[in-house]
């Protein structure tokens, strides 16, 4: 899982979170990873058998990266090997925009963890109010 952990290294750098990720997989053999030749740029997906879907934990493209539409085309890869990637996790720092472009515009909860969807899904809570907070 060299790659996997290089992917959330580069994801706590870029990060506005104020604690660093970790890599906890409790299902390894059900992972995938997405990544670029110089290992700078990568998605960590997980496919959720019980739902039928795949997620996208982490992906991360380094400042060098940026604006290249490499986002984009590994989604189109994930999408050609048969992955239907229907959910985004995400944390309050990440870019939403980004996944709103690419029409995840559901936001929702899947127990205490945010979500983007590409569709409605039934075992998401759209019902949940998510607000981002300035302390003054």
């Amino acid at each position: 899982m060299v790659r996997a952990e290089k992917i959330i290294e580069l994801y706590n750098k870029a990060s506005r979170c104020p604690f660093d990720e970790t890599l906890n997989l409790t299902k390894p053999e059900s992972t995938r990873i997405i990544y670029s030749d110089d290992d700078s740029a990568g998605v960590l997906l997980d496919y959720h058998s019980e739902k039928g879907v795949w997620r996208i934990i982490f992906a991360v493209f380094d400042s060098n990266n940026g604006g290249k539409g490499l986002l984009r085309s590994s989604m189109k890869f994930a999408k050609n090997e048969g992955m239907d990637i229907a959910l985004i996790e995400i944390n309050s720092s990440d870019e939403s925009p980004v996944w709103q472009k690419l029409g995840y515009d559901h936001c929702g909860t899947m127990g205490m963890r945010m979500m983007l969807s590409n569709r409605k899904l039934d075992f998401i809570n759209y019902n949940t109010v998510m607000a981002q907070t300035n302390d003054a």
